[in-house]
């Protein structure tokens, strides 16, 4: 943002603006790696690294009440 900021003189000027968004896209500016951040939610390539976390501490926090995949659907159905 701040590469943004310095280099977009006239905020007022939409054509500016889109120029210069047009070439972080491009990866002519910035950080080269055409994201536009804070613009939107990441896209993870193969998938949110947070879900690897949460997956293992469900699985963990599962066998420590000794449930297992039929008792949570049961859970899960009769709620």
């Amino acid at each position: 943002m701040d590469d943004l900021m310095a280099n977009v003189k006239d905020w007022e000027n939409e054509d500016e603006v889109a120029d210069y968004l047009t070439k972080i896209l491009r990866k002519e500016v910035g950080d080269r790696s055409g994201l536009i951040y804070g613009m939107g939610h990441a896209v993870y390539t193969k998938s949110d690294p947070r879900a690897v976390i949460l997956k293992e501490q469900a699985a963990k926090l599962l066998r420590r009440m000794k449930w297992n995949r039929s008792s949570i659907y049961l859970t899960w159905w009769n709620a």
